[in-house]
């Protein structure tokens, strides 16, 4: 990646090692490292997978996110955030693994990858090529100006409060299921 610094996040709830993958420590990268935080969890796991969920704190994910220049990930949450805050994205999900658990059709992915300046690379052949056009769009103020104005789409920041939304939707779903019973 020449000038690059890589820092490995792995999911707070991966669990063991996949079938046939190696221990990140079992290898010597250059210009890669395990974000610190979660490398008690990571070598845990690898010891003896629990499946345990480990519970980062936000504030540490949102000033991982704030300091890098860019995330690319599989399928996941971390790329509406950084989005949020203007950082270019790449959506790394290799033919391999589509339907596995999860797929790029299921609807917020879909809408995801729709979205113009996001960067995709749905296979192994294409991830070089992505990285570049990624690397090619840290520093660009259009562009995140662009990426935190699509990421409105996914989530809202003004009116009620998640907490408050989500209740007033339970209590939608409860009283609709109340008024077909009773009808």
């Amino acid at each position: 990646l020449g000038g690059c610094h890589v820092l490995y996040r792995p999911h707070p709830w991966r669990g063991g090692l996949g079938e046939g993958e190696e221990d990140f420590f079992a290898h010597s990268w250059n210009g890669v490292s395990m974000d610190p935080h979660m490398e008690e969890y990571y070598k845990a796991e690898v010891a003896n997978p629990t499946g345990r969920v480990c519970m980062i704190d936000y504030a540490v994910s949102n000033m991982l996110l704030t300091l890098v220049d860019a995330v690319i990930s599989p399928l996941s949450t971390m790329l509406v955030e950084a989005m949020t805050l203007g950082k270019p994205i790449l959506v790394f999900f290799p033919q391999e693994y589509h339907d596995m658990e999860l797929s790029t059709d299921e609807v917020h992915f879909a809408d995801l990858i729709a979205v113009p300046d996001v960067n995709v690379s749905l296979n192994s052949g294409e991830f070089t090529a992505a990285v570049e056009r990624l690397k090619g769009q840290i520093g660009d103020s259009s562009l995140s100006e662009r990426l935190r104005e699509s990421s409105r789409f996914f989530h809202v920041l003004d009116g009620p409060t998640y907490a408050e939304r989500l209740d007033a939707l339970v209590a939608s779903v409860y009283a609709e299921k109340r008024n077909r019973v009773q009808a």
